[in-house]
C-alpha cells in the first residue's frame, strides 16, 4: 500500500506529532488526524516505533 501525506510536525524528547492536513487516503482527509510516534536515532539510522504492537520502521542514512 502506497500513503502519502502532508501537514506540521512537533519533536519533543524522542516523540515525533504529526498533524496531517492533506492525504492521498479520503478517510485521512475526512478528519484532522494527529499521530504521535515514538522515535530513536542510532549513528546513521532512524527507528520510528508506531505503537501498539504494530510495525516498526527503519530508516537508513545512505551516501553523503
Amino acid at each position: 500500500a502506497f500513503r502519502a501525506n502532508s501537514g506540521t510536525y512537533e519533536v519533543s524528547g524522542s516523540t515525533l506529532r504529526l498533524q496531517i492536513l492533506v492525504a492521498k487516503h479520503p478517510v485521512a482527509m475526512a478528519t484532522r488526524q494527529t499521530v504521535t510516534f515514538e522515535y530513536s536515532i542510532e549513528s546513521d539510522t532512524l527507528v520510528v516505533d508506531i505503537g501498539a504492537g504494530r510495525a516498526m520502521y527503519t530508516f537508513a542514512r545512505v551516501g553523503g
